[in-house]
């Protein structure tokens, strides 16, 4: 629906989907939307991460991503609105955060954090939320001493890349050189 009102509007429109199920049904709804979408106005793109790949797998710093699914579960028994269940305890989280993300199979890691954080409370509620992770993440990433490393010369950077790929789809404007840019993110 955001990127309907947005292409509705004249906009250039990416969409990021994950390399899931879920991104392919998403996919599939954008492109019909595009097929609504009168002549002359501007289709919505889409960029598809790798099979099995959420926005989570693409972290820049991937620690401070796990502590902050951990933070967020403590912030939810802390402020009284989820109980962890029998057995559980917050001290423990990070391992068993750690021992489901090394079991995974065809997931991505945000359906991990999902689902494994959903076993750590009563009820049979979901897990946490995303948005709470990220905004977590993103608080805990500007309390870093230090800018985030240039990717090292030869390395495959799945991140570096997508930011590329995303920058060009986007079309925006050019102050540096991409490579300086990306270097300074």
């Amino acid at each position: 629906a955001m990127a309907k009102i947005m292409a509705d509007e004249g906009r250039q429109v990416v969409a990021l989907v994950d390399g899931d199920s879920q991104g392919a049904a998403t996919k599939k709804r954008i492109e019909q939307v595009n097929g609504s979408l009168s002549e002359g106005q501007p289709k919505i793109e889409v960029v598809a991460l790798a099979k099995n790949k959420s926005i989570e797998d693409y972290a820049l710093y991937p620690d401070v991503l796990k502590e902050a699914v951990v933070k967020a579960a403590e912030e939810l028994v802390n402020g009284n609105i989820r109980k962890l269940r029998d057995g559980v305890v917050v001290d423990k989280l990070p391992d068993l955060l750690a021992a489901a993300i090394k079991a995974r199979k065809d997931q991505t890691l945000g359906k991990v954090f999902q689902e494994t954080s959903k076993g750590w409370f009563e009820g049979d509620g979901d897990g946490i939320s995303k948005l709470q992770i990220s905004r977590i993440y993103d608080d805990s990433v500007e309390a870093l001493p230090e800018p985030v490393p240039a990717p090292a010369k030869g390395d495959l950077n799945p991140t570096r890349d997508l930011l590329i790929e995303l920058h060009k789809r986007l079309k925006l404007p050019e102050k540096m050189a991409p490579e300086v840019i990306v270097e300074k993110i």
